[in-house]
C-alpha cells in the first residue's frame, strides 16, 4: 500500500535512520495515565517508549516498527543499560541529541549479551567507520537542534538512583519486538490485547 508523507516529514521504511532518544515527552505524557500492570502496545523508536513504560510499572511491553533498525538499536540500549554505569551510559549513548560517542571500549563490554543480527549489524557499522564519524554517517537522525534535557524525556535517566532502578527492572522483563508497518500490525498480534496503546507521531506520516 503506498503512503503519502506530509511535507518535511522524511519516510519511514525497513532501513531507516536510528533515533538515539525519543523526541517526544515521554515521561510527561506517560506519568499521566496508569501503567502499573498493565500491557503496552508501543511503537519502538529509539526505545525509550518501551523503558519508560516499564519504568512506571508495566508488566509487559510489546514494540513494534516499520524500521528493522529499530529494534537493534533498542537491543543495543536494552544490554548497555543492564550493564554499564549511569555516566558510561550517558557518554556512550550522549547526554544531549548531539554528542554520542558510540566508545568502541563501551560497546565491547556489552557485546557479546546482544541479539546476533544486533551484534553482526554493530559489528559492521564498526568495521566501517570510526565512533566519532557515526553521527555523521546517515545511520542516525540529526536531531542537533533539540535542547531539551534528555532527563525530562526520560523517566530512567533523571539520576543516577532512577537508571539503577531501571537496571534492576530489565534484569527481569524482555521486551517484544515486531517488524511491520502499522496496516500489517493486527496480523502479527494474534488477538492479542493491551490495556495501552502508543501510536506515538505514525498518523503524522500519512495523509487520507
Amino acid at each position: 500500500m503506498e503512503t503519502t508523507v506530509r511535507d518535511g516529514i522524511d519516510t519511514m521504511t525497513p532501513e531507516s535512520a536510528m533515533f538515539i532518544y525519543a523526541t517526544e515527552m515521554i515521561a510527561e505524557y506517560y506519568s499521566s495515565i496508569s501503567l502499573a500492570n498493565r500491557s503496552v502496545l508501543t511503537v519502538t523508536g529509539s526505545g525509550d517508549q518501551m523503558l519508560n513504560g516499564y519504568f512506571l510499572g508495566a508488566a509487559e511491553v510489546t514494540c513494534f516498527d516499520i524500521n528493522e533498525r529499530a529494534a537493534l538499536f533498542a537491543d543495543l540500549k536494552i544490554h548497555a543499560l543492564r550493564i554499564l554505569p549511569y555516566e558510561k551510559f550517558l557518554l556512550f549513548f550522549g547526554s544531549t541529541y548531539n554528542d554520542a560517542t558510540f566508545d568502541f571500549s563501551l560497546y565491547q563490554r556489552f557485546r557479546s549479551s546482544l541479539r546476533d543480527d544486533s551484534r553482526i549489524f554493530f559489528d559492521k557499522l564498526y568495521d566501517s567507520t570510526t565512533p566519532e564519524k557515526f553521527l555523521c554517517t546517515g545511520f542516525f537522525r540529526d536531531r542537533s537542534f533539540l535542547t531539551i534535557p534528555i532527563s525530562e524525556v526520560n523517566h530512567y535517566l533523571r539520576d543516577e538512583k532512577s537508571y539503577k532502578r531501571m537496571q534492576r527492572i530489565l534484569h527481569r522483563v524482555e521486551p517484544k519486538f515486531i517488524i511491520c508497518d502499522i496496516w500489517n500490525l493486527p496480523l502479527h498480534l494474534e488477538n492479542n490485547t493491551f490495556d495501552v496503546v502508543n501510536l506515538s507521531n505514525i498518523l503524522d506520516y500519512f495523509i487520507d
